[in-house]
């Protein structure tokens, strides 16, 4: 048989004691590009956000899978910047909302501009783990207009260079 795909996150207390625990399972139905239309459809009437200037946020180079996730979803959502520089060439990005994973960086970089052009929707860390090779956070993505928003974990892995090659997003 097939077996269904997730992801957990854990978070231990100081004297080393399971302290919170969130597990998503793949979802059942496949979204897909449903997904990117109905993000769209919810925040059409939202204005484009002001002009900012450039920032130094390309000017920065964390190494760690836990320093780019906390950048990538901090400083470069903020200001802006070319975030697609962090992912390794054959990088490997499964987005459990879609059927099959996106290979390769240009494939990887076309699925982050779909969302990039999508106004009022906004990605929020909450729980990250401090990895340095391997790095696991739980978020939730607010949409402007909505009442509830949608969590979800999500896998990050860097190589030797200290790129991301392989993701793994698990939408509740």
């Amino acid at each position: 048989g097939v077996g269904q795909r997730g992801l957990g996150f854990l978070r231990l207390d100081d004297a080393g004691r399971i302290a919170y625990v969130r597990e998503v399972g793949e979802p059942l139905f496949k979204a897909g590009e449903l997904t990117e239309q109905l993000l769209k459809a919810l925040t059409k009437d939202q204005p484009p956000p002001p002009t900012q200037p450039a920032t130094s946020a390309r000017n920065e180079t964390p190494t760690t899978a836990g320093s780019i996730v906390r950048y990538l979803y901090g400083t470069v959502q903020q200001a802006g910047g070319d975030a697609v520089r962090f992912y390794s060439q054959d990088v490997v990005y499964e987005d459990m909302n879609y059927d099959r994973p996106f290979v390769g960086k240009p494939a990887v970089a076309d699925f982050l501009d779909r969302f990039q052009t999508i106004q009022g929707v906004t990605f929020n860390l909450e729980e990250v783990s401090d990895g340095s090779q391997a790095v696991g956070f739980t978020y939730t993505i607010d949409i402007k207009g909505q009442p509830r928003g949608v969590r979800g974990i999500t896998f990050y892995e860097v190589d030797r260079q200290g790129l991301v090659c392989y993701v793994r997003d698990v939408p509740e």
